[in-house]
């Protein structure tokens, strides 16, 4: 009892002596016992998947019973980064930039009101893809919609689906007329076939713009419109791809993409252009569809563990806080 005192008393005494220093105090070992603070977090994403980037982590204070976060150990650190993003930075690009804005009753804006969700899927079935890789992403979204946090129906979550390959191959599978509740969605989206060919991206975001985010297929003026494309190459037929993305933009449509695969297969400045500011926060990269679903799987258990399991989904009031686990 009187060594845990004279602890109790050394401490107070070292916390009164560093309120009596000056404004740049002598930190002692035990004043930095005193202050306590967090794990680190997940690095921050690149800026890009194939250059070097200057990323970051951070951590916060937990208790300082000092005046000053001086004495408290470093609370951020930055390095150069030149190896692909890891599997914790995609998920935690996808968690900030996508995930982080959904709640129980649809997509998040900044202003704290949310909006309901027309989310649009487009997916590559080029012959680089392969069709047990394609079966895999289709997988992983129904994985998604089946643990979508709001509710998906007509009057609630729409989701539409679009696959490319040749430009003749190339059309929307279902519009938002056609999107009915989550199991309906995930068995539409179940049978979209693989039909391999070249890489139309170009024509499948045409079919976007003219086809699907439209008040004829179901699209509505006061949605948040969603697009994630799914890619696992470069655009090499159907014209340029980036013009017809800025005019998606510009009627309000916040772009998302994943590309998948070897570098020397992807496109990175083609897709910097396609998807939405800020990039890493909307362009996602894994080395292989394998790799792919290992990221799906930490979404999937992160949808989870904010808002519960099965497809009977709440708000959450402290859903935002789990996110700043990944910063």
């Amino acid at each position: 009892m009187r060594s845990l005192l004279a602890v109790g008393v050394v401490c107070v005494l070292a916390v009164l002596a560093l309120h009596q220093s000056s404004a740049s105090p002598t930190c002692t070992p035990l004043h930095r016992k005193l202050c306590r603070v967090s794990d680190w977090s997940v690095w921050s994403p690149k800026d890009s998947i194939f250059f070097c980037s200057r990323v970051f982590r951070t951590r916060t204070v937990i208790d300082n019973p000092l005046p000053t976060t001086a004495c408290c150990p470093q609370l951020r650190q930055e390095k150069d980064q030149c190896e692909l993003p890891t599997r914790e930075q995609t998920v935690g690009a996808i968690s900030s930039g996508f995930i982080g804005h959904l709640s129980g009753d649809g997509f998040r804006k900044a202003d704290g009101s949310t909006e309901v969700v027309d989310l649009l899927f487009v997916f590559d079935k080029s012959g680089s893809v392969r069709e047990v890789n394609f079966n895999d992403a289709k997988e992983n979204i129904q994985n998604l919609i089946e643990n979508f946090p709001a509710p998906v129906g007509p009057q609630d979550t729409r989701v539409a689906a679009i696959s490319f390959s040749d430009v003749e191959k190339t059309r929307v599978e279902f519009d938002f007329n056609a999107s009915g509740d989550r199991d309906s969605v995930k068995t539409a989206l179940g049978n979209i076939a693989y039909e391999r060919g070249w890489t139309a991206t170009a024509t499948a975001l045409s079919l976007a713009r003219d086809n699907v985010f439209t008040s004829v297929a179901g699209s509505r003026p006061n949605s948040a419109k969603i697009l994630f494309l799914i890619t696992d190459g470069k655009s090499n037929r159907g014209g340029a791809p980036i013009p017809v993305a800025n005019q998606l933009k510009n009627n309000g449509v916040e772009m998302f993409a994943f590309a998948v695969g070897p570098e020397n297969q992807i496109n990175e400045d083609e897709l910097r252009s396609i998807v939405s500011d800020p990039i890493p926060e909307h362009l996602f990269y894994a080395g292989s569809f394998s790799a792919m679903s290992d990221i799906f799987t930490d979404l999937i258990d992160i949808l989870r563990e904010r808002f519960g399991g099965g497809s009977s989904f709440g708000t959450s009031d402290d859903g935002d806080d789990y996110f700043g686990d990944f910063w």
